[in-house]
């Protein structure tokens, strides 16, 4: 605010005062009437001049200044007006006009305290004008004159400077109280809008832009310490707007910025100016952290018992001689900021209350789920929902060690919300076999800066790209691991030791669910099988195959079905013996296996009958499968004891696509089934495709 403006809020301060002193002056003139002996002409006039006098009163007090304000021009003329006014009062009064200078005094000294020194010395030169003019008026002696406007001129003169001077500590005062008024206005607004919210994301930014807005300051920022990093939670600045954004989502160390860490060490406001910074190394991030127009800083640490929480910090465009970051400013910075810090601390022990009591809720949960779930699939499905709740991540995995092939298969693999399925990760390799291998749980918070001190390169599973911060503890007894529960997240510091501890009790509830789920999915494995050959059952292979139909008719992929019969096999039961029957037809199966693909699926249809799903396979594709099954036959020899060797039974191949030869699983039976039966008509050990005369033999 400037001198100006202050003298017009003084004006207006005493506006009524001085409408009382103008209509007095006016009334006293009424007086001046009544009571001196004047003549009547002069009684005539000066009744004219008192209606001329209390008309401008009117006029200026209720017309001028209500319309255009106390401006310079409406000040000049009226002390203008006001002078002249008395200067003629005081010729019409003739040889009674002793008290003039008193009242031009008063103007002068009015003039000097509402508008300034300028219009105070303004007011005594046209005074003493005046004066000269009315001395002249009644022919006064030279000598007289002389005398009169020396005194004039020393009254004048000295009641334009003292009146000045008493304006400038009266101004001061006014300036004072409303900045204080600004100050505290400003802090009731920042106080309601950071405790209007406990999300700092949200109340934050509006505190700094009040800051700016208010105090006035060219840039603010409020950054809160996490992990010994500066989070950004509120940018604002004069001047700028999607550059600040822009650095809002940056995070630097506290040991990059040396007045940040300054003010962090001594608990106590720092300023500091940007020539002391630039030809230092820490330039850059000066820049980036502020500006590179910021002439000067001040950082102010966020205070909450004593530890901090947090840097408000501001930075002015403006030289510091034209414009500085004054000890009033800092001293209500940090009155400011001791609030702003009792917001946090407040806002941080609801959200660990919050975190704590959501955590005991999950845990609560997965309590139920594990006492209720004994489906493997379901079971990590529900760990995961409800653990993304408290551990927010972007990747999410239970493995299962499988120390026979020293391998860790990953029973859910869940990347970027995208479910992959039959990953396996090496024992030996990646952070899942570092942790199942150590039996000890491993938190990573940012990869790139402790990948140089990692034992161990990582594995890249699910999407390709490296995760930024990982999370995984082992489950199951210390003599018998049993697998290991993880989350990554592709942001650095997104997990604490909080969550290491969550995880770990989530793992050790779960691992027994696990365990038991396991053995569940076992159990009903081998009831899908048959016992003696680890073929799938008839009712289980049936349901594979309208399964695998149904997809195929979907998304327009063949099927093919392979019926096969083990020829004349009652010969080598009849003469060996049921045992080594079951020996041989154990031995085929398995070098069947060998001749299919891992998704093609093998069941038992009945006795030594067996049905093959090759999914995805054309006929021709089929047909070279059943060629290859019946050439290795060929060419193994079965053999049960040292002195018996036996040959192996040839086979006859039923072969039937879909969707050429049938739309339905039963229709594939079907046609497959007749398909073989004319094999094992035409002569055995032959391969027959439905509808064709192909016959391979």
């Amino acid at each position: 605010m400037n001198d100006w403006s202050l003298r017009a809020e003084l004006f207006r301060r005493y506006l009524i005062p001085l409408k009382i002193v103008a209509l007095s002056t006016a009334i006293g003139l009424l007086f001046l009437i009544f009571l001196l002996p004047l003549s009547a002409l002069q009684r005539q006039s000066l009744w004219l001049y008192s209606l001329a006098v209390g008309g401008y009163i009117s006029i200026f007090y209720w017309v001028i200044y209500p319309r255009f304000g106390i401006q310079r021009w409406v000040q000049f003329l009226n002390i203008l007006v006001s002078i002249t006014l008395i200067c003629g009062a005081y010729a019409l009064l003739g040889e009674f006009n002793s008290s003039m200078n008193a009242l031009l005094v008063i103007v002068v000294f009015i003039s000097g305290i509402f508008s300034g020194r300028a219009a105070a010395f303004f007011a005594a030169v046209i005074s003493l004008l005046g004066t000269i003019a009315v001395d002249n008026y009644h022919a006064q002696p030279p000598v007289y004159q002389a005398a009169n406007q020396g005194i004039n001129t020393i009254q004048f003169l000295i009641t334009a400077y003292i009146s000045s001077a008493l304006g400038d500590l009266l101004t001061s005062q006014v300036y004072e109280r409303q900045r204080k008024n600004e100050d505290l206005s400003l802090l009731l607004d920042a106080s309601l809008i950071a405790t209007s919210s406990l999300d700092l994301n949200q109340t934050m930014p509006q505190v700094v832009q009040k800051i700016v807005s208010f105090l006035p300051i060219s840039y603010a920022r409020i950054d809160l310490l996490e992990e010994e990093r500066l989070v950004p939670y509120g940018i604002a600045s004069l001047r700028h707007g999607r550059e600040e954004r822009i650095r809002l989502r940056q995070c630097p160390a506290l040991a990059e910025l040396p007045w940040i860490d300054a003010a962090y060490q001594t608990r106590r406001s720092i300023q500091a100016h940007r020539d002391h910074i630039e030809l230092t190394p820490y330039w850059l991030d000066f820049k980036h952290f502020f500006s590179a127009d910021i002439h000067t800083i001040c950082v102010i640490p966020l205070l909450a018992a004593n530890r901090v929480v947090g840097f408000l910090s501001v930075g002015e465009v403006r030289d510091a001689q034209r414009e500085p970051i004054s000890q009033v400013k800092v001293e209500f910075l940090e009155t400011l900021a001791n609030q702003i810090a009792v917001v946090v601390e407040n806002a941080r022990l609801h959200l660990e209350e919050q975190k704590k009591a959501k955590r005991l809720e999950v845990l609560n949960h997965i309590a139920n789920v594990i006492s209720s779930t004994i489906e493997m699939d379901t079971l990590l499905q529900e760990l995961y929902h409800l653990l993304i709740q408290v551990i927010p991540a972007d990747t999410y995995y239970v493995g299962i060690v499988n120390w026979e092939h020293e391998v860790i298969e990953l029973k859910l693999l869940l990347d970027a919300g995208e479910r992959y399925e039959g990953v396996k990760i090496p024992l030996a390799q990646g952070l899942a076999g570092y942790v199942a291998r150590q039996q000890k749980p491993l938190l990573i918070r940012d990869f790139q800066r402790e990948s140089e001190v990692l034992p161990f390169k990582p594995v890249i599973i699910g999407k390709n790209q490296m995760s930024a911060s990982w999370l995984g503890v082992p489950f199951g007894k210390e003599d018998h691991p049993q697998g290991i529960l993880a989350v990554a997240s592709y942001t650095p510091n997104a997990f604490d030791d909080e969550d290491l501890q969550l995880l770990s009790n989530v793992a050790q509830q779960a691992a027994l669910a696990i365990d038991n789920a396991r053995h569940h999915a076992e159990v009903e494995e081998r009831a899908r099988r048959d016992s003696l050959t680890g073929a799938y059952n008839h009712g289980h292979f049936l349901e594979i195959l309208r399964q695998t139909v149904n997809a195929s008719l979907t998304h327009h992929d063949p099927v093919s079905l392979i019926m096969l019969d083990i020829d004349h096999f009652k010969e080598v039961n009849d003469r060996y013996g049921h045992t080594i029957g079951d020996e041989v037809l154990c031995l085929i199966v398995q070098v069947i296996r060998k001749q299919i693909k891992s998704r093609d699926v093998l069941g038992r249809w009945g006795g030594e009958e067996f049905g093959l799903i090759l999914k995805g396979a054309s006929l021709k594709n089929a047909l070279q499968v059943a060629q290859r099954i019946r050439m290795a036959l060929r060419r193994t020899p079965l053999t049960s004891l040292p002195e018996i060797t036996i040959t192996a039974p040839t086979i006859s191949q039923g072969i039937a696509c879909l969707p050429f030869h049938a739309k339905t699983a039963e229709e594939l039976v079907e046609k497959a089934d007749h398909a073989l039966y004319i094999a094992k008509s035409a002569g055995r050990d032959s391969i027959q495709v439905y509808g064709e005369d192909l016959l391979l033999t």
